[in-house]
């Protein structure tokens, strides 16, 4: 079953009668494509007639509502037979009754009733011919098949076509407790077919006689109902004939019964039987357990989705009654299925569905795995639409993307080597986060967030990613928004951006095929800035600190390396020579980075080219 229909009847509305008809409309929709497709005996259009008969069921249970009980039992009695496909007509019925048996008692041969009246065989205690009492048996099959479907004056009709008078006469009486004593009496009597004795069974209200002849839940289900109704109907006349004894009093009872027949063990049929007696809040508990257990198995099975797809819009269109635990669990397992499908813009519509307190954790799980800038944009249009809570979902979404790339977070070492051209999956996650942070204008959050995110990025020599983190987040302007930081941090923020201005400058001096002089000479002063700006950092009781003591080599050796590419050999001389002096603060943080062997290699390189 195609799930958009279904969520974009859920975007519209959340009044649950509009949705079952919604529902309904948008399976038989389906059935009827399967059909065309492959057939009324496939098993996708068999499964999806019974889900439409669901939905119709639950708008006819919501509108029965106010009615006594016992105008409930013929509400849904009424609407079973409804939902039954009226059956074609056999194509082999025979107007003349008993043609065969009648053509032996007029030529005199024996083995056969001596009178051709109805009652004969029942009198006499013989038979009719055995082809007659196979017609008898293919129109009393049909007949019973009518009457489940509530066709009785077609039934007549049928009767009258076939001579069969006396049921006739019965199915056109008024329905009293006579007219049902006497089909009951017919039903008990021997020498009658089985499909004539259901016929009259049923007629009478009894169980026994017409159950024998059903093939489908929902037949074994009207006779049961049947007798339930005929026993109310006719439980205050008085008649001294004897009527069937009817051993059901209420829906319970009938589902109990119905309970020990194997046909009663689809799950659609569990859901019809929830709906009638009012125990959607057990049903929706059932299949929340059954997630549960399905979800801690070792092989992490999935729920069957059209399982969890019924329960669920269940949920939503009779909330009644439903624990909000289970609603939660069974709604959000619906979610689950739909982010499995990436159908990221139908959730907002279920997430409203959900108890105030889940609705950040779900969505937030949601949002944790859309980057898209696009979607992003649409998940905060269709939220403000429903008014969800967007900006705690986003910190959860934050705070899951942090938790899921934890492996970032976990050395104090800074690695030695750095990545300046790609970026890796973990950093666009973590990039994603702050993403999601900035959309909702989460100022503080974000700036917050980005200095946990450049710290780890930096420490993995993610110098890439953490470029990419300033073009999407823009540090200037997050370090200026978040007015809510502490002077620490702030500072932080400004350090960062320095070191990323500075690779800025160092990337764009690359990209170009053949830099002059001066463009070498710009980019290497702007590298040495940096490097004297966060010198002195390296020096103080900070995590920070470590960071520098590893950045800040780097940026002076690449600020040399690029003097010497354009043949500047004093300027990089001049560079080494005031870095390499004992007394320079950046001089100690080669010396604690052990990298002073490189910045005298580059002295002597310098030296020497210079000559």
């Amino acid at each position: 079953m195609e799930v958009d229909e279904f969520a974009e009847a859920v975007q519209r509305t959340d009044n649950g009668a509009v949705l079952a008809e919604a529902f309904q409309e948008a399976v038989r929709k389906q059935a009827v494509q399967v059909n065309q497709q492959q057939g009324a005996e496939n098993p996708e259009f068999i499964a999806l007639e019974r889900e439409a008969r669901l939905w119709s069921l639950v708008q006819t249970v919501q509108a029965s509502i106010n009615h006594t009980e016992s105008g409930r039992h013929s509400q849904v009695l009424a609407w079973l037979m409804e939902m039954q496909i009226t059956p074609a007509e056999p194509s082999d019925f025979t107007a003349t009754k008993w043609l065969h048996t009648t053509t032996q008692v007029r030529a005199g041969q024996g083995g056969s009733i001596r009178m051709l009246d109805l009652d004969a065989p029942v009198r006499e205690g013989a038979a009719i011919d055995a082809s007659d009492a196979e017609a008898d048996a293919t129109v009393f099959n049909y007949i019973f098949d009518l009457l489940l479907a509530g066709k009785r004056k077609k039934a007549a009709r049928v009767c009258s076509s076939t001579n069969n008078w006396q049921l006739k006469a019965l199915l056109e009486a008024q329905i009293t407790a006579l007219t049902a004593a006497t089909c009951f009496a017919v039903s008990t009597t021997s020498n009658i077919t089985i499909a004539e004795r259901a016929v009259y069974g049923f007629l009478a209200g009894d169980v026994q006689s017409a159950l024998p002849l059903c093939t489908t839940w929902e037949q074994q289900f009207i006779v049961m109902l049947n007798s339930l109704v005929c026993s109310e109907r006719f439980s205050s006349e008085k008649i001294k004939l004897a009527l069937p004894v009817c051993p059901y009093k209420s829906f319970d009872d009938v589902f109990a019964a119905l309970a020990k027949l194997p046909l009663s063990n689809e799950f659609i049929y569990r859901v019809m039987g929830a709906v009638i007696s009012d125990k959607i809040g057990e049903l929706e508990a059932e299949v929340a357990k059954e997630i549960n257990l399905l979800a801690s198995a070792p092989d992490t099975v999935s729920a069957d989705p059209s399982y969890v797809r019924i329960a669920a819009h269940l949920a939503l269109v009779a909330p009644q009654g439903v624990a909000a635990k289970d609603s939660e669990l069974v709604i959000d397992a619906y979610i689950s299925y739909l982010e499995m499908l990436e159908k990221w813009h139908w959730i907002p519509g279920y997430v409203r569905f959900l108890p105030k307190q889940a609705m950040a954790e779900v969505y937030g799980r949601v949002l944790a795995q859309i980057a898209a800038a696009p979607q992003r944009q649409l998940q905060l249009q269709i939220a403000s639409k429903f008014d969800l809570p967007i900006k705690e979902s986003i910190k959860t979404a934050a705070n899951l993307i942090l938790q899921q790339n934890s492996d970032m977070f976990v050395e104090d070492d800074v690695h030695d080597e750095i990545e300046t051209e790609q970026v890796g999956q973990h950093a666009q996650q973590l990039i994603a986060a702050i993403e999601w942070l900035r959309e909702a204008q989460l100022w503080d959050s974000t700036a917050e967030t980005v200095a946990v995110v450049a710290d780890a990025l930096l420490r993995h020599g993610e110098i890439a990613a953490l470029r990419r983190l300033s073009d999407v987040t823009g540090l200037d302007d997050v370090a200026q928004q978040a007015t809510g930081i502490s002077p620490n941090l702030k500072a932080d923020l400004e350090h960062y951006a320095v070191l990323i201005q500075a690779f800025d400058a160092i990337a764009r001096w690359e990209a170009v095929e053949h830099p002059t002089p001066e463009q070498a000479t710009t980019v290497a002063e702007a590298t040495q800035r940096a490097a004297t700006i966060l010198g002195p950092e390296a020096s103080k009781a900070s995590r920070q600190a470590s960071l520098w003591i590893k950045y800040v080599p780097i940026l002076i050796l690449e600020a040399i390396r690029i003097l010497d590419a354009a043949n500047l050999y004093e300027k990089s001389l001049e560079m080494a020579v005031v870095v390499a002096e004992e007394n320079s603060k950046l001089y100690n943080v080669f010396v604690a980075s052990n990298r002073l062997s490189d910045l005298l290699d580059s002295l002597a390189r310098a030296e020497l080219n210079k000559w």
